[in-house]
């Protein structure tokens, strides 16, 4: 059985859905090929170079390479889908900057105590009450404001290559184009920041919760304290003509602020120590007896070896 170095939200999140599938894919010794980006994930790295790259350069302004667009473009997005990627998330960032909403950021962070982060990829032993767990993370953006408010903000591109539109999750503080705010959002301000207070955002997506805890965690958050959990989600809808080269989709940017309860952060955090004692241990099922979990891991071992000499592992991985 491999020993996981590291865990990631996803990872917590796939151990809860399938066992077994996580086993297959994270645990079990048989080398699985690396999985390609799909076009959908590319649009999102893509958007993601473009406003990072901009936000370094109007806020910390060092010429650091790491954070010039071209860097952090060929660092997230894979080569075959360079020049699909290279336009539609230039659509996403020019529509983001059009409506307003990097307005908004931008004096949301206006400020700003010391330098904000733009990592790429933190790792970090995350300690709470004699556990521990090794957690790794990609926040977008991580600042204090001038209030000492932390923090934590992710992109979001949803439906971009969808023929189906993606609406805004519900309680957005503002809706661009604009300016809107969702009818059960009541909005309070906290940290000088003006929050949803109506909400939780584990009670709008727990998925987005437990990302937002581990990156907050990572950049020095205390678990279960007060922090902002921010989200710039661009929803899309697909254009009329249904050509995703030639014609650009309608996107809106619904802005989520939202705090996320110290219960949630609790019960995540214990269950990703669970998992990691777990994932370092020879017992990975406990439903069952050391043994049975030992007979049943070496089938599901020979399952992937057998998926892989099909050729077949990652649809049979996702269930298609």
């Amino acid at each position: 059985m491999k020993l996981r170095e590291y865990l990631s939200p996803t990872q917590i999140s796939k151990w809860k859905e399938n066992q077994e599938m996580y086993y297959m894919k994270y645990l079990s010794d048989v080398k699985l090929p690396r999985e390609k980006q799909t076009l959908p994930m590319s649009v999102g790295s893509a958007f993601d170079a473009y406003i990072k790259s901009d936000l370094y350069h109007r806020l910390v302004g060092k010429g650091d390479p790491k954070y010039s667009f071209e860097g952090l473009f060929d660092l997230q997005v894979e080569e075959h889908n360079r020049d699909f990627a290279r336009k539609a998330g230039k659509i996403c960032y020019d529509q983001y900057v059009s409506t307003g909403a990097l307005a908004d950021l931008l004096i949301e962070m206006q400020g700003s105590l010391g330098e904000p982060k733009f990592e790429i990829e933190v790792r970090g032993t995350i300690s709470h009450g004699g556990r521990e767990v090794v957690l790794l993370g990609k926040p977008d953006v991580f600042f204090i404001n001038k209030q000492g408010g932390h923090v934590a903000l992710d992109f979001k591109v949803n439906g971009y290559c969808s023929k189906s539109p993606v609406s805004p999750m519900k309680g957005y503080l503002r809706l661009h184009p604009g300016c809107l705010r969702h009818k059960d959002c009541v909005p309070s301000e906290r940290f000088g920041f003006k929050l949803n207070v109506n909400h939780k955002l584990e009670d709008l997506n727990a998925d987005w919760a437990a990302q937002l805890s581990t990156y907050a965690w990572l950049c020095g958050c205390d678990i279960g304290t007060d922090w902002v959990a921010a989200i710039d989600q661009i929803a899309c809808a697909p254009p009329k003509k249904n050509d995703f080269v030639q014609d650009s989709p309608n996107i809106r940017v619904a802005q989520h602020r939202l705090l996320v309860t110290p219960q949630f952060q609790f019960q995540f955090f214990s269950d990703a120590c669970d998992l990691w004692d777990i994932t370092r241990s020879d017992h990975v099922f406990r439903h069952m007896s050391r043994e049975d979990s030992l007979a049943r891991c070496q089938v599901l071992d020979m399952m992937v070896e057998d998926m892989v000499k099909n050729g077949n592992i990652m649809d049979q991985l996702r269930g298609e």
